[in-house]
């Protein structure tokens, strides 16, 4: 990708040059933490990046339960790694994503949103949906709470600050080399 154009004012005269695109420590805390969480529950990364639309890939064939840990480590990763909080709605506002996604109000691509239509997808009602979602909660609160995995997913975030797009092949490196697989 090209480096973006920036202005610079001299006096009377207008001149452009060239100057690094801006990147966001915060998002790309969070895609790292996507990509870095999918090895640890066995999945195959295909690729990251914080330029453009942001977005981790990774190859399917995980259990359900798997992708939905995966999709909350974005946000949760975000709120331990970057913000140093982190926010656990309470079950009535998880419910309330649970009866939203059941009567198809919830689409688009937010986390939230795919959190929420996976799960409605697999749970019954509205407790096992509350149920579910806390145990998956908890798996990848836990998950990042292990210091390998802080520091293989600090290293990718800041390759993605550089580079603004790994490779797969890259974040298992990094991964295998923080114990991460």
């Amino acid at each position: 990708m090209a480096p973006a154009e920036a202005v610079i004012f001299d006096g009377p005269i207008l001149a452009t040059a060239a100057a690094p695109i801006e990147r966001d420590r915060r998002v790309a805390v969070h895609e790292a933490s996507h990509a870095v969480v999918a090895v640890a529950v066995g999945g195959r990364v295909v690729s990251v990046t914080i330029d453009g639309q942001p977005r981790a890939t990774h190859a399917g064939g995980l259990p359900r339960l798997d992708g939905v840990v995966i999709t909350m480590a974005g946000p949760l990763g975000e709120g331990v790694l970057h913000h140093r909080s982190v926010y656990r709605p309470p079950d009535t506002e998880v419910a309330i994503w649970s009866d939203a996604a059941r009567r198809c109000a919830v689409s688009g691509q937010c986390d939230d949103c795919r959190i929420a239509i996976f799960l409605a997808a697999s749970t019954p009602d509205g407790g096992a949906f509350v149920a579910t979602y806390r145990r998956a909660e908890d798996r990848t609160l836990a998950l990042l709470d292990q210091p390998h995995i802080r520091s293989a997913i600090r290293e990718v975030a800041a390759e993605l600050l550089t580079h603004g797009t790994l490779t797969g092949d890259a974040v298992h490196q990094i991964a295998a080399r923080h114990g991460v697989a």
